[in-house]
């Protein structure tokens, strides 16, 4: 009786590890464009850290202030667009062109009236920055 009750056991056990591996999000489950969008947006993000020379710096609101130097409209104001977490990233075709430091996104074509935070809280409601900045 013992061996048949030990038999059961060693079928039904699961290990550890395999119960925090099957835990784990499945990420090849995701779109692949996504995945390499999130890829080459993190690459793009941290060659621009690089080059500023903060590493990952931009957390930091000071920091993401020093972007704006070129910056070309009068608003939304640079100190408000730092203050939400964006910095200055332009482009050819997009020379107001900016990036949240944790969202993931770029953000361009800013109209005096848009106000940044609610231009990320409408665009990013996940974003961890609107939950622990504000």
């Amino acid at each position: 009786m013992s061996s048949l009750f030990q038999d059961f056991a060693k079928k039904a056990t699961i290990s550890a590890s395999a119960w925090k591996d099957s835990l784990k999000p499945n990420l090849s489950s995701l779109k692949p464009n996504l995945v390499a969008f999130k890829e080459k947006f993190g690459e793009f993000v941290a060659d621009v850290q690089e080059e500023l020379g903060r590493g990952d710096d931009l957390r930091y609101e000071w920091n993401r202030l020093q972007t704006f130097v070129d910056w070309p409209l009068d608003k939304p104001r640079p100190a408000e667009l730092a203050k939400a977490g964006f910095f200055f990233v332009p482009a050819a075709d997009a020379p107001d062109r900016c990036a949240h430091f944790c969202a993931d996104k770029f953000f361009a074509s800013w109209e005096p009236e848009d106000d940044p935070w609610e231009v990320l809280c409408a665009n990013c409601p996940d974003c961890p920055f609107i939950h622990g900045a504000r």
